[in-house]
């Protein structure tokens, strides 16, 4: 029987295999042992572009003061301040002056955030001590624009009463030395537009400034029209233009029609009441307690024109300015101005020493345009409107039927003329009369142009 043969190790062999044996337990070992992450790196916040915030809006009370310089991008919030002081519920983008602010100095703290940078916050320069604000006006020029005329700036009245310094502009350039509330065109003027600025300034009162509308191109200086044709035949022609009888050497016409040619033509305005379909500015315009528009019970659709202030009555010469020189370029020798005895019909808002100031305007644009200009109506005015208003001669309606031509014929003599109306007397009447004034015609009431029904027209020579 075979035995299994034994074999001894030798020392080597002992060695190695102890080695293995170790190994394999290291390797087992670190295969069981938990795994640790690297540390975590955390980045810094980026730097937000810095901003300065500003306040646009002067600090008066009543006034919204705005922000501007802030950035975009970003969830902003802000914080006004009075004196340092944060004001209660102040937070929004805008903040609405008060009484409890005056002689305070505001400003605005902006704080701006946006994910992943650092927060920054910035505060405004401080505004002035706020000040109250006044009630302003923009002025108004007063004069014709042509070279040698004097040009005012008028204002109506601010509240309250400030200190005014005036700068005239030629064509949007400062004028050296026009510092003055008047200021006298020349030949440098010319082809030129003018506006004046005026400031206001008072103690504890936002120093405030205001600029007038331009006027027209200012044109060179009127040439002196030609004299009134006294004792002329005349034709009164305002329901429409038609060729006048033989003989007529004097024509009336609405200054939306052009005059006749080779005659002495007045140009026909309404210079105290509004026409029906015209445009006025409300604060041109006479209202009575409750607001609403003064109108004239006789002619449905004429509204009154307040002529009781220096303003407004600035305001109305404006506007009638462009209306006065389109007759003169048109060719009319003269204008005439209407409704002068408006005051009678404005329940006593406006008084004759409104209107014979505002008639004054007037006839200073008239002659500034190279015109004449004729007194309409108002007998009981006559002697006043010609020597302080300046008129040149009187056009009077029904005087004979009235009784009332002596009253113009007294200051104005042979110049003067007078509109008779068929529904009121008949030419005979009229032509009898011994204070017919020797240029009188004798017309239909609704001036109707010749040719159409009920025109009626005739004279007493």
């Amino acid at each position: 029987m075979w035995r299994t043969k034994s074999f001894s190790r030798s020392p080597l062999v002992a060695l190695v295999a102890a080695l293995l044996l170790f190994a394999g337990a290291e390797t087992a070992a670190a295969a069981s042992a938990p795994v640790s992450s690297a540390p975590t790196v955390r980045l810094a916040s980026a730097t937000q572009k810095t901003f300065t915030p500003k306040i646009t809006v002067s600090a008066a009370v009543g006034y919204t003061l705005k922000i501007s310089g802030t950035p975009t991008g970003t969830t902003l919030s802000y914080r006004w301040k009075r004196d340092g002081v944060s004001i209660p519920g102040a937070t929004k983008s805008t903040y609405k002056v008060t009484t409890s602010d005056l002689g305070k100095k505001l400003t605005v703290t902006v704080t701006s955030k946006r994910s992943g940078y650092t927060t920054l916050t910035r505060t405004s320069a401080a505004t002035a001590a706020v000040v109250r604000p006044f009630t302003s006006y923009t002025p108004v020029i007063s004069g014709s624009a042509r070279v040698g005329n004097k040009l005012t700036a008028i204002t109506a009245a601010w509240s309250p009463t400030p200190t005014f310094s005036y700068q005239w502009y030629r064509s949007g350039v400062a004028i050296a030395g026009a510092t003055a509330s008047t200021f006298t065109l020349s030949s440098t003027d010319l082809g030129k537009k003018m506006t004046v600025k005026i400031i206001g300034r008072k103690s504890g009162y936002l120093a405030t400034s205001k600029t007038s509308a331009a006027t027209a191109t200012v044109a060179a200086a009127a040439k002196p029209g030609a004299a009134y044709p006294a004792g002329a035949r005349v034709d009164y022609q305002l329901g429409g233009a038609y060729t006048p009888p033989s003989g007529v050497g004097i024509v009336t016409r609405d200054n939306s029609d052009s005059p006749a040619a080779g005659l002495w033509n007045v140009c026909y305005i309404n210079g105290f009441q509004t026409q029906p379909g015209s445009s006025w500015s409300s604060t041109l315009l006479l209202h009575n307690a409750s607001g609403g528009l003064v109108g004239d019970p006789n002619w449905p659709g004429e509204y009154l024109l307040d002529t009781s202030t220096t303003a407004t009555r600035a305001g109305i010469a404006a506007a009638f300015e462009p209306i006065i020189a389109n007759c003169a370029k048109k060719g009319f020798n003269a204008v005439e101005f209407d409704n002068l005895d408006s005051y009678s019909r404005s329940g006593g808002r406006l008084t004759e020493d409104h209107n014979i100031a505002m008639a004054k305007l007037l006839v200073a644009s008239a002659h500034s345009n190279g015109l004449l200009a004729g007194q309409k109506n108002a007998a009981e005015l006559s002697q006043r409107l010609r020597t302080e208003a300046g008129f040149d001669f009187a056009i009077a309606e029904e005087c004979v039927a009235w009784g009332e031509c002596g009253d113009y014929t007294r200051v104005y003599g042979t110049k003067a003329f007078d509109v008779e109306y068929s529904d009121q007397i008949t030419l005979s009447e009229v032509c009898a009369s011994s204070q017919r004034m020797a240029s009188t015609v004798f017309r239909d009431r609704d001036l109707v142009a010749k040719g159409g029904r009920g025109y009626v027209y005739g004279t007493c020579s």
